[in-house]
């Protein structure tokens, strides 16, 4: 009976230990699970219905360290097919002629979705439109194109436009023509647009790199992926058109914080009558005064002063108009001239080209967002008419000899006859 009973004791404690043993080796493997996915980068891909194609897309999201929810999301869907009478259609209505490669059936159109750090390091979505031709190989360039002035509301997201009904751009058709010739479009929208209530960071050169920046190493992400799309990383230009242009210059100015084979792929910067000098701007087409001088009032603080700046009686609704204004009915809600839009004041700064004794906060800003460094070795290609009433052919000139005395490779054209909307 002793033995017995010591042999009963012997199981149990052997049962306890056994316990022990796996709840240690259950915890052991929980917290490894726990801080692999924490701390080591991992990919997940699940599967969502898409309603305007009917399909199935896959949806990948990538944890980054330090975080138990995914830091950076990337959404990449098919959202559309062109075929050759729709590409045709395209080219007629953004170049008005036609020529379609033989071996060019059709344009894919893609949706991307990533996260950018906004100026208080919040993480924003950020849309981008892709288009791909089946036409050329797997290693086709890279157009990657900003947008130019469309409004600060996300109601005037150029992925809204509706041609038939208001033209802001027609970017739709450009994306589908230059896809057509074989290149692989990239056409982010900057931040805020897909937002809900968010209003744009209107010239504020951070951002707008973050934006292109962003869409270049997330839709590598995808290529690279080799599950999506059959591609391969391609020589990488940044274009862009008025306020685009300026995005692709500040993108280039950044392009550093890509990985290296990135960086190594981006081999010129293309601008569209580049409105690349802010202050300028303000004085040459003052209608998009109010939109620079509230997005910096928003960015930057109490520093920029703007009942110093715009007259009252445009304060007095400044904010509504903003929200409810895009770039079709800007020449209806505020004048083109700054003695009527501006104080008298800020006029003459404009004017004498004071503005750096007499609103240096402001002044300070708008120089900031007009530094184009490091761009050595990235030949700037400025395309300009000589009637652009928005930026003028003056001052584009202005900015290309700037950029020759930082020893820059820039070639500048100008078209006679040529105005701002139809420079592309």
């Amino acid at each position: 009976m002793h033995r017995l009973r010591r042999h009963s004791r012997t199981i149990s404690y052997v049962l306890i230990v056994l316990a022990l043993i796996f709840i240690a080796v259950g915890a052991t493997l929980g917290s490894y699970l726990f801080w692999r996915f924490r701390f080591r980068q991992a990919n997940v891909s699940f599967v969502v219905q898409d309603a305007a194609t009917q399909t199935e897309q896959q949806v990948i999201t990538e944890t980054q360290p330090g975080q138990l929810i995914p830091e950076q999301l990337i959404s990449f869907r098919k959202v559309d097919s062109f075929e050759r009478s729709r590409i045709e259609a395209a080219q007629l209505s953004y170049l008005h002629s036609t020529f379609l490669r033989p071996d060019l059936n059709r344009v894919d159109k893609y949706e991307l979705i990533y996260f950018i750090e906004d100026e208080t390091e919040q993480k924003v979505p950020v849309k981008a439109t892709v288009y791909i031709p089946d036409s050329g190989g797997v290693q086709k360039p890279w157009y990657v194109f900003a947008a130019g002035t469309s409004g600060l509301a996300a109601k005037c997201a150029p992925s809204l436009e509706h041609v038939e009904v208001t033209n802001i751009g027609n970017y739709e058709n450009q994306m589908i023509a230059q896809a057509s010739e074989n290149f692989v479009v990239v056409f982010p929208e900057y931040v805020g647009f897909y937002q809900i209530n968010d209003l744009q960071p209107y010239f504020i050169a951070e951002m707008e790199a973050r934006v292109m920046l962003g869409a270049i190493a997330n839709f590598a992400k995808v290529v690279n992926s080799a599950e999506l799309v059959q591609l391969q990383v391609g020589d990488i230009y940044l274009t862009g058109y008025s306020q685009g242009g300026h995005a692709a210059l500040s993108s280039a100015a950044r392009r550093d914080r890509l990985d290296p084979n990135l960086q190594e792929k981006i081999k010129g910067i293309i601008g569209y009558a580049s409105a690349s000098d802010i202050v300028a701007l303000l004085s040459e087409t003052p209608r998009l005064g109010p939109y620079v001088l509230y997005s910096y009032f928003n960015y930057y603080g109490p520093p920029i002063n703007l009942t110093l700046i715009l007259q009252q009686k445009w304060l007095d609704s400044l904010t509504e108009r903003i929200e409810n204004t895009c770039i079709d009915r800007t020449g209806v809600v505020w004048p083109n001239v700054p003695d009527q839009l501006y104080t008298p004041e800020f006029a003459a700064a404009l004017q004498n080209a004071t503005l750096e004794s007499q609103f240096p906060a402001l002044y300070d800003e708008l120089k900031r967002n007009m530094i184009f460094d490091h761009l050595d070795g990235l030949p700037i290609y400025l395309q300009q008419g000589a009637v652009d009433p928005i930026v003028y052919a003056s001052t584009q000139l202005k900015n290309q000899r700037q950029f020759c005395q930082q020893g820059y490779d820039v070639l500048y054209q100008e078209y006679p006859g040529i105005n701002h909307y139809q420079v592309r």
